[in-house]
């Protein structure tokens, strides 16, 4: 069947409400949350905390491989 959350604009779906608003944002240009320290704009906000890091120099991630964090 058809998804519940669809686009308007393109007919994208998915099945939570919280898949759409970001993407008609994306679709309309809209990015309503700002990192303070250089302006960039993103359409969500967990995709403005993980930008934070490249200002902190936080790298909160670490390879099973190697070790390494990033």
């Amino acid at each position: 069947g058809e998804p519940p959350y669809s686009c308007l604009e393109c007919g994208k779906g998915g099945g939570r409400r919280s898949f759409l608003i970001p993407h008609q944002r994306g679709g309309a240009g809209e990015k309503p949350f700002t990192c303070h320290e250089c302006g960039g704009g993103f359409r969500v906000g967990s995709a403005l905390s993980k930008h934070g890091g490249v200002h902190t120099g936080e790298k909160p991630y670490k390879c099973s491989g190697g070790g390494r964090r990033f």
